[in-house]
């Protein structure tokens, strides 16, 4: 009679040739294991179907094997991405992981206030999500045992670890792109939250997509022109709203236009479609993100992306690190941008409707 026994990981030390305490590492995602062992685990665990009871682990460690992420848009897909990334990352480790979507920081505050009760174990916050104004209620909950990092800006508090890609080089990147090919009046488009804020503390340094457009214009000996930076909300609608004003100016309307992120630069293209402007022929329009969407616009979107998926595998591989005792101090990541180049950019010509 065939036995019903439970396959234990004791059974799969045994046919691995290992101690129990490297099955529970290598199948847990903890310690240090070789690559041999950790593939001979495996392979026995494969063999044998033994599946590794998280929910146990979790109440022997005190845990709720969750964590939590905070992102400012649950309908943009490119915090969607990240967001693969880090669920991948946390299943890995044999974590569950909860998206929020949050307005503000207020709201992001809020929140975290809510994690302080002890329903997860740790927490991911996204700077647009407020991260950076959110550093003292990041360290109490570190204080109550709970793992914390930021995405977006650099470490807050060497305590709390951040992954971050480097958008002002993407800045400069696709600057230099609409500089070779002639561009000299080039219109930025930013996210009204900075602008605000920069308004309120003109000292501010601002989002760094800015900053490498104003230093990308210096370097080029290119004047700055006030007129030609617009704000709106991060969306595809008011990538739209802003097109209008792009074309308003007759006399000297921008060449090219850089949007601070995918969405935006995505209803750029569909409001000037509508108006019989052409792409790139009149102006050209470069985005920001990459993602996935931004591939199949009309035309086909220039843009300047970075590994989003890693982004959010990496934050929340610090916070089980956190977790498991193997963070090592001080952890600031930067993921390189790359400029993706696509129809949406041409040689610079006078902007004028068909």
């Amino acid at each position: 009679m065939e036995s019903s026994r439970r396959v234990t990981g004791a059974d799969v030390a045994r046919l691995a040739g290992v101690s129990k305490t490297a099955v529970s590492q290598v199948l847990g995602g903890t310690g240090r294991i070789s690559p041999d062992t950790a593939e001979r685990v495996r392979a026995a665990a494969e063999r044998l179907g033994y599946t590794p009871d998280h929910s146990a682990r979790s109440l022997r460690l005190g845990r709720t094997g969750l964590l939590t992420m905070i992102i400012p848009q649950v309908d943009n897909p490119y915090y969607l991405e990240i967001f693969a990334g880090a669920q991948a990352a946390a299943a890995a480790r044999g974590y569950a992981i909860d998206l929020f979507a949050v307005p503000d920081a207020a709201a992001a505050r809020e929140r975290l206030r809510s994690l302080a009760t002890g329903v997860a174990d740790g927490v991911v916050v996204t700077a647009e999500a407020g991260g950076h104004e959110l550093v003292d209620d990041l360290l109490r909950l570190r204080e109550r045992g709970m793992a914390a990092a930021v995405t977006h800006t650099p470490a807050p508090d060497p305590r709390i670890p951040a992954v971050r890609a480097d958008v002002e080089h993407g800045a400069h990147l696709a600057m230099r792109h609409l500089l070779e090919l002639g561009h000299r009046r080039i219109a930025y488009v930013g996210n009204l939250i900075d602008a605000a804020a920069r308004a309120h503390d003109p000292a501010k340094p601002g989002d760094g997509r800015w900053r490498g457009y104003r230093e990308a214009l210096a370097d080029a000996g290119i004047e700055y022109d006030e007129s030609l930076v617009h704000s709106t909300e991060p969306t595809a609608r008011g990538g739209a709203l802003t097109a209008a004003a792009l074309t308003a100016t007759p006399s000297r309307p921008p060449t090219a236009v850089f949007a601070f992120n995918d969405l935006v630069a995505i209803g750029i293209l569909h409001a000037l479609a509508a108006a019989g402007v052409r792409v790139p022929e009149d102006i050209s329009v470069v985005g920001f993100d990459g993602i996935g969407l931004a591939e199949f616009a009309v035309p086909g979107l220039t843009t300047v992306a970075h590994p989003r998926a890693e982004l959010g595998r990496q934050a929340v591989t610090h916070l089980c690190d956190q977790l498991d005792g193997l963070a090592d101090g001080h952890t600031d990541s930067v993921l390189a941008s790359t400029l993706v180049v696509r129809a949406s950019t041409g040689p610079a010509g006078p902007l004028s409707p068909r």
